[in-house]
């Protein structure tokens, strides 16, 4: 949702951006491909953590939603710090604070000038693609009004930042320095099996 705050920062003060890195981030034409589901999903979900029932949910379930709990990267006492932070402080009032602003928020920036003139690159999962149909081709839309809009597909679900942090941060390095092809304006490409160039301008 830190997508719309930073397309709403370039209108308001422009001469404070650089550039813009998005990772599947939100835009106000893409709140429509998430619709309502995930609003009441987490009311469902904030009742529960509350009650402390979200203790019962089997680990390799929220493993499904966390990739970093597939993986081997943490120890023993790094999972078991991770999944009491995860019970304690996800689903709380806050977020539902901002889903339930999020039509409201994704008007005030549909109402204000596109900043045409901010450079930016939106990485895109294509496992968002999955569970909010017509994701991709607002991000797509969006980044076309930009004057300098670059995008990657990745073949990743929507915790992109995690499972392709190294490429992310080549590759947004090279936009944001203006060095290397995936800063050339007009290219957008990366070679690699899954990584796929996306369709900006």
């Amino acid at each position: 949702m830190s997508g719309l705050e930073a397309l709403y920062w370039a209108q308001e003060y422009p001469d404070e951006v650089k550039a813009i890195v998005g990772l599947d981030p939100l835009t106000p034409e893409s709140v429509e491909a998430i619709g309502d589901l995930h609003k009441g999903r987490l009311y469902f979900m904030h009742v529960v953590a509350r009650t402390g029932l979200t203790r019962f949910i089997p680990e390799p379930e929220i493993g499904e939603q966390l990739p970093l709990m597939k993986s081997a990267e943490l120890s023993a006492e790094d999972n078991e710090t991770y999944m009491a932070v995860f019970y304690r402080s996800t689903f709380t009032k806050d977020m539902l604070r901002e889903v339930g602003s999020l039509r409201t928020n994704a008007a005030m920036v549909a109402e204000n000038p596109v900043p045409t003139d901010t450079p930016m690159v939106f990485f895109i999962s294509q496992g968002q693609e999955e569970v909010a149909p017509g994701w991709k081709k607002a991000l797509y839309d969006y980044l076309s009004q930009i004057t300098t809009g670059k995008s990657m597909e990745l073949e990743t679900g929507h915790y992109l930042h995690y499972e392709e942090s190294e490429l992310i941060a080549e590759e947004a390095g090279k936009f944001i320095t203006g060095t290397g092809r995936f800063a050339e304006k007009g290219s957008g490409k990366s070679e690699g099996g899954n990584r796929n160039p996306g369709e900006g301008g």
